[in-house]
């Protein structure tokens, strides 16, 4: 049943969540500490990548996604494998976590569930095909979410064509810029490849004169989300106390010695410089 008053609105997140599954003894994969629901690290994980590419869909639509009443729509990621039962009560009809927005403008939060097939998702070889895997499902759960409201699909499906067409799967750095030198011939940004046991992160050096883009191989490191929940860093940020912590990201420094030299660190520990006139990559 349609609101008494709907509004088409630009949709300007789209939030996911852990995965919810079971494992083989009917054990749930979250435990309740201080009246707190904690997930465990593969829900953790398997949730972040998802969201991830949740992102990066929300992205290919460039501000064209637009559902009645709903500015902002969070996704659950449920396992077929385990929770199918969930999964059907969930979406059958219009419930609490299958919704549009309502009409007051404090309320236009929409709710949808993607499914996906935990085993599945271990069964494939590499990253990028688990990332692709995680693209279709969340595409399909978008389509049959707009279809049951009848909302308008067509955006939905470019944005699920460019993505249909990568072959590469690393993305900007979380916060990550282009960075020109002063003498604007080059542009160099970080880029992630989100894994599920391991990041991989490498450099693109862009030459502004040919438009050619080199890639240099940085590091691997464990996926940013894991570094977070073991060392508690969100307790750490609320106080304010984060100095001395482990890096989840590299960051920036800059350009040195007129332009020749591109500096970034990940934390205190390492620190990289990449030369344009030997085109090298060098940790310090």
């Amino acid at each position: 049943m349609k609101n008494e008053k709907t509004v088409l609105c630009q949709v300007k997140l789209i939030e996911g969540s852990d995965l919810h599954f079971r494992y083989a003894d009917g054990k749930a994969c979250y435990t309740i500490i201080d009246h707190k629901w904690q997930s465990d690290m593969e829900s953790s994980i398997i949730g972040n990548l998802f969201s991830n590419v949740t992102n990066l869909l929300f992205y290919k639509m460039q501000g064209q996604f637009k559902l009645e009443n709903t500015v902002r729509l969070n996704i659950s990621f449920y396992d077929s494998d385990s929770m199918s039962v969930e999964i059907k009560e969930k979406t059958n009809g219009r419930t609490n976590n299958f919704m549009l927005g309502a009409y007051p403008s404090f309320a236009r939060i929409g709710y949808n569930i993607c499914s996906m097939s935990r085993s599945y998702f271990h069964s494939l070889p590499t990253d990028g095909e688990r990332l692709s895997y995680a693209a279709e499902c969340i595409y399909k759960s978008l389509m049959n979410f707009c279809i049951e409201f009848k909302q308008d699909t067509s955006e939905l499906e470019k944005g699920y064509e460019e993505i249909k067409s990568m072959t590469d799967w690393y993305l900007p750095n979380r916060g990550g810029k282009k960075s020109a030198n002063k003498q604007e011939t080059h542009k160099i940004w970080i880029q992630r490849l989100f894994g599920y046991q391991k990041d991989k992160i490498r450099l693109a050096v862009q030459d502004l004169v040919t438009n050619q883009t080199q890639y240099f191989f940085v590091a691997e490191k464990d996926p940013w989300i894991k570094i977070y929940i073991e060392n508690n860093l969100a307790e750490a940020y609320r106080k304010g106390n984060s100095e001395g912590t482990p890096a989840i990201r590299f960051d920036i420094l800059g350009w040195k010695k007129k332009g020749t030299v591109f500096q970034f660190n990940w934390g205190e520990e390492e620190f990289y410089e990449f030369s344009l006139n030997t085109m090298e990559l060098v940790r310090k």
